[in-house]
């Protein structure tokens, strides 16, 4: 039987094989030559740009709501934590790419990108253990990324 959350799990299956992608890349930034690191650098950090910033968008736009409404609305919104993490993956996002100005400290530049790529993984398991099961049990009939909200990102 369908759930309302297929189609946004198909969507973040497809953000963690592009995840990887950066990850392979990032990778191979220190062992590129000197002179092409700040390029693999700011590939790195376009890549994450364009794989994550719609979609954490897209979640507080309408994910983050749909949530609410079902669990717990207000000024302690159930999805708070959630928003606060979306905080810390942008501060770390900027943080990669004023990083990604230093090829001399490429090593850094690939630590400071896994370390944001365990952050992001580690909040999509949260919102699929949590945010998930509460949408296909109160969402039934609705598909995420269907009539209940917008089209996914």
């Amino acid at each position: 039987m369908a759930r309302p959350t297929d189609a946004l799990r198909a969507t973040r299956a497809g953000i963690r094989a592009r995840l990887q992608e950066v990850a392979e890349k990032a990778g191979a930034v220190t062992a590129g030559p000197p002179a092409a690191r700040a390029a693999a650098m700011r590939e790195v950090v376009a890549g994450l740009d364009r794989c994550l910033r719609g979609h954490l968008e897209w979640e507080e736009r309408t994910l983050h709501p749909v949530v609410d409404k079902f669990a717990c609305e207000g000024p302690r919104a159930f999805s708070a934590s959630m928003r606060y993490e979306h905080d810390i993956i942008h501060r770390w996002m900027a943080e990669l790419a004023r990083r990604a100005g230093d090829p001399d400290d490429a090593a850094g530049f690939v630590r400071h990108t896994d370390r944001l790529l365990g952050v992001v993984l580690a909040h999509f398991e949260l919102e699929e253990a949590v945010f998930f099961p509460i949408l296909d049990e109160t969402a039934a009939g609705h598909a995420i990324g269907g009539p209940l909200s917008p089209a996914l990102p």
